[in-house]
């Protein structure tokens, strides 16, 4: 006979009944512990997830800064390496200048005698203090540029470049000389212009050919034809085939970017007279720009020492400058929470010690300093 499944139940209460098993609930300190676990578990997991995050943001950071700074080497030293070609002119023993009354802005443009030429930031010791520096006036640097630049920020060089090959137009059979009986003065014409809009209206045009003759005038007509009618007086006469080419003039400058934090900016001036200028914010978060200068004082192609841009124009050296030290201070965007002892209150360029402001060290910052050639 099968006992009664009440009384089984009474008697074995943790044996199996035909309703299931016996259900037992966790007593207060066996949960205590388990919240307790569980909090340390999670409270892992959230550091780990927030030092995995940080970690990843400071090498995002640091791979920015690497990135702009190798970039603003790259662009400022290709262009460098440029300073002083000429071209075709090169060749030439004198070079006509075919226009009269040529604008300041425009002869300094011209200056060819010193391909490279630079401004030292002179007005007392400089530190960073504060992220969104402002303008200052040209004064404060040393020399004081011949041109007009409202958006400099304090601190850093102003480097000049220039050369012959803005635009070429080069080694064309399209010359037509069409000068008058007497063999000079009447504008000649260059035919065959790829790109009509290459040469603005009265913009300076550079035209030589193999032989070392070499002059420089306006472009007289319209920016719309195939062909360039060069405007001046006293021209010479040319054999093709022929080349033309643009003055260019390239001003680097650390300025106030779009939004108001430094950045390097690239100044293109052109012969079109005052305001003739095309200024490009290049990268972010430049904060300074040095540059020292190698002289080589007894022509052997070597550098003999290298000297800051006020002591080369003190003593009219530009035309020994055969190597240029560039310096460039990047910092990030971010504000990150850095290792202890990371956060620099001074960074040393070129042996100067640049002060960086308390509040304002929280920002990845490395310098980058390259060697360029000037080889023209």
């Amino acid at each position: 006979m099968q006992p009664n499944c009440r009384n089984c139940c009474r008697r074995h209460p943790g044996r199996r009944t035909q309703g299931g098993l016996n259900q037992r609930g966790l007593t207060m300190v066996e949960l205590m512990i388990a919240v307790v676990i569980g909090s340390f578990i999670m409270l892992g997991v959230i550091q780990l997830f927030s030092s995995m995050n940080e970690a990843y943001r400071l090498n995002e950071s640091l791979s920015r800064v690497q990135e702009n700074g190798r970039f603003a080497m790259d662009v400022s030293g290709s262009t460098m390496r440029m300073a002083g070609f000429q071209g075709c002119e090169g060749r030439a023993d004198e070079v006509v200048m075919g226009v009269e009354d040529v604008p300041a802005d425009v002869e300094y443009l011209l200056d060819f005698d010193r391909p490279l030429q630079g401004y030292r930031y002179d007005n007392g010791e400089y530190s960073i203090a504060s992220l969104q520096p402002e303008a200052e006036s040209l004064s404060n640097w040393s020399p004081q540029p011949e041109f007009n630049l409202d958006n400099a920020v304090p601190g850093s060089d102003i480097v000049t470049i220039r050369m012959m090959g803005g635009d070429w137009a080069g080694a064309q059979e399209g010359w037509t000389p069409n000068y008058d009986s007497g063999g000079v003065g009447s504008p000649p014409t260059f035919h065959g212009l790829d790109d009509p809009h290459m040469y603005e209206q009265d913009e300076l045009i550079l035209f030589c050919d193999f032989r070392g003759t070499a002059a420089i005038g306006r472009r007289g007509n319209q920016q719309d034809a195939t062909q360039v009618n060069v405007a001046g007086s006293d021209l010479p006469e040319l054999d093709n085939p022929v080349e033309l080419a643009q003055p260019a003039a390239f001003v680097f400058y650390v300025g106030v970017g779009e939004d108001d934090s430094p950045a390097l900016f690239q100044r293109r001036l052109t012969t079109l007279g005052s305001g003739g200028f095309e200024d490009e914010e290049l990268v972010s978060g430049i904060e300074l720009m040095r540059a020292m200068y190698g002289i080589d004082q007894d022509g052997n192609g070597a550098v003999d020492e290298y000297q800051r841009a006020d002591e080369v124009d003190s003593a009219d050296l530009w035309h020994q400058v055969v190597s240029v030290r560039m310096a460039f201070l990047a910092r990030a965007d971010q504000r990150l929470v850095l290792p202890e002892g990371a956060e620099s209150a001074t960074l040393s360029v070129f042996d100067e010690d640049i002060a960086i402001a308390e509040g304002i060290r929280d920002r990845q910052r490395r310098i980058f300093t390259t060697t360029i050639q000037v080889r023209n």
